[in-house]
């Protein structure tokens, strides 16, 4: 899978409440441009004492590294059913090792 040539393409489409107007950003990558066994840093951080959210945008490009199982979701499922589970199912960072964060640069393709 890595090998191959593929892109993906992220369309994010939403509409401004105040005025109605809908907008979209598009953004495509290529393969040299995912980090695979990845995932981004959690941004928002709710205050119980303020009740209120705050977005870090100092991690915004912030990632850690994970565990990856070879096995897709599928097989999991598929592995759990013949198992005769309760039909319980983990949190998926349960399943994370978390490791330190650290910034990329991230480019992406018009």
């Amino acid at each position: 899978f890595f090998k191959k040539r593929y892109e993906i393409v992220v369309i994010l489409e939403g509409v401004i409440e105040q005025t109605g107007n809908s907008i979209q950003a598009r953004s495509s990558y290529l393969p040299n441009e995912v980090l695979w066994g990845y995932r981004f840093v959690n941004l928002l951080n709710f205050k119980p004492s303020a009740s209120v959210y705050k977005v870090d945008f100092s991690a915004f490009n912030a990632v850690y590294k994970v565990t990856m199982d070879n096995k897709s979701q599928k097989e999991r499922d598929e592995e759990e059913g013949d198992e005769g589970g309760d039909g319980d199912t983990e949190d998926s960072d349960s399943k994370c090792a978390h490791t330190t964060p650290r910034t990329t640069q991230s480019s992406s393709v018009a």
